[in-house]
């Protein structure tokens, strides 16, 4: 579990420290899924971000809380800076090409405390259950964030209880820690 400053965080990314902020982070185009800003929405900063090759038609946008960050690399320090940033990660990673494991993205994400949401038919999220929310189209995502970020508090400390669980048992100290009892094990059936 990785926990850091939120207000420094967004100092060093530039971004309000007086609205929530819903980071959205994906490998392909946010149109489709984004809800719609509407007032229940109006005060929440949208932070979309994405390489700097990918058509994000938002950064034509005229609304002031949609903000448009575009990363040529983005490295695991950086991204955990964006996570400790925000209020929520909408992380809108949908099928593979080929058969897909887990998100590797996911897992860095679930120790910062911030809420993860994610597609619910997605291939990478199904070993996923409480420690995220998982929506099925642009209206539940909405509802869910608006329930999260705005509304239901202990829902929220719930969902980042079961987020840190889920980093803990499966942190590599803990995997370590099993493979080390399983040599053990071996060693002591061999002899």
């Amino acid at each position: 579990m990785r926990l850091k400053d939120k207000i420094k965080a967004r100092e060093k990314l530039e971004l309000p420290f007086n609205k929530k902020i819903v980071l959205f982070f994906g490998q392909r185009g946010y149109s489709p899924y984004l809800p719609t800003r509407d007032d229940e929405l109006r005060n929440v900063v949208f932070l979309i971000l994405g390489p700097k090759k990918m058509d994000i038609l938002e950064k034509f946008s005229s609304d002031p809380d949609i903000v448009v960050r575009e990363e040529k690399v983005l490295t695991k320090e950086k991204f955990d800076l964006y996570l400790f940033a925000c209020d929520a990660v909408v992380l809108h990673k949908f099928q593979a090409k080929y058969e897909a494991v887990v998100s590797s993205t996911a897992f860095q994400a679930l120790g910062t405390g911030c809420p993860l949401f994610v597609p619910k038919r997605s291939d990478f999220f199904q070993s996923f259950s409480a420690e995220v929310l998982k929506y099925t189209d642009r209206e539940q995502l909405k509802s869910n964030l608006i329930n999260i970020i705005l509304k239901d508090e202990e829902k929220n400390k719930k969902l980042k209880e079961a987020a840190f669980r889920f980093a803990k048992k499966y942190s590599g100290e803990n995997i370590a820690k099993e493979y080390l009892v399983l040599f053990e094990k071996l060693i002591s059936l061999s002899k």
